[in-house]
């Protein structure tokens, strides 16, 4: 678990998936053909679920990129997708084209953030979620942006 972020409300919990260690498995994304894999984590607690969110990133290259991550090949034959939802103990990922399954080899790495605090109610008709990302933003961090996320929490990268 790391270190209590800035305004010490908020707790967030780091967690690293190698590509080497997934095994894709074929299935659906909302009707379409998949790949899928699924990570159990008891870290997604009921508190993430009630009172936080989890940030999904990848590495392509050198670079972080947020979750979802949609990429169209040149002149626009074929889009690409991976994307994740997750629940209780569960985290999972998916990955499809516009033909059908997906795998995503030139991805490295995925991180998910799993931010909760326990002070956001849902205020306002607004979700947890949507308060912690607009709290992050009023405080000029950019959710898309890896390093600024884990320097708004002073974490390691």
């Amino acid at each position: 678990q790391g270190p209590a972020g800035q305004n010490g409300n908020a707790n967030v919990t780091i967690i690293s998936l190698l590509s080497d260690d997934i095994t894709w498995e074929e299935g659906d994304y909302l009707g379409s053909e998949a790949n899928f894999y699924e990570l159990e984590s008891e870290a997604v607690n009921q508190d993430i679920i009630d009172h936080g969110t989890v940030l999904g990133y990848c590495k392509l290259g050198e670079r972080w990129l947020p979750l979802p991550l949609t990429w169209e090949e040149t002149g626009g034959a074929s889009r690409q997708y991976v994307l994740f939802d997750y629940a209780l103990n569960l985290i999972t990922l998916y990955a499809y084209e516009t033909e059908g399954v997906l795998n995503p080899w030139a991805i490295k790495e995925y991180r998910f953030l799993l931010i909760t605090d326990k002070t956001v109610t849902g205020s306002k008709g607004m979700s947890s979620e949507i308060e912690i990302k607009s709290m992050l933003s009023n405080s000029g961090v950019d959710v898309n942006d890896l390093y600024q996320v884990m320097d708004y929490f002073n974490m390691k990268y």
